[in-house]
């Protein structure tokens, strides 16, 4: 099953939520798995995607910030907040774990309060993208 991807190219932008902090193969994982989802998003045509994790966790590791400091990445004046603003709608990857992600569920209720679209990416998507 493979998302509308229509209507997700007509966006100027979207923000890809995707687990991280208790991502059940780790951060590093998530941000391996993140880009690769970023990736096949792109080549399916989406040019236009933000991937907080994809943005911020080298950032955190070669800056050497926590990668897990709310007080800096969910900051509502802060880069996250500000990107979700910009952005047109808000794409959500089914991955393992997405459902009790803080944040992803921080960044669903930012864009249902802001009556922004959200598409979820299924599992079979994001899967097929790892392998």
């Amino acid at each position: 099953m493979h998302p509308n991807f229509n209507v997700i190219r007509s966006y100027s932008l979207s923000y890809l939520a995707t687990p991280y902090s208790k991502y059940v193969y780790g951060n590093d994982m998530s941000f391996v798995h993140s880009s690769i989802i970023t990736g096949q998003l792109l080549k399916d045509g989406v040019q236009r995607v933000f991937s907080p994790i994809v943005h911020c966790h080298p950032i955190a590791q070669y800056a050497g910030i926590n990668r897990l400091d709310n007080n800096i990445w969910m900051n509502r004046d802060g880069l996250l907040y500000a990107m979700m603003e910009k952005s047109d709608a808000l794409l959500v990857a089914q991955l393992p774990g997405w459902q009790d992600s803080v944040g992803v569920g921080k960044e669903i209720k930012f864009f249902e309060k802001s009556n922004k679209p959200i598409h979820y990416l299924p599992e079979e998507y994001c899967v097929s993208a790892l392998f």
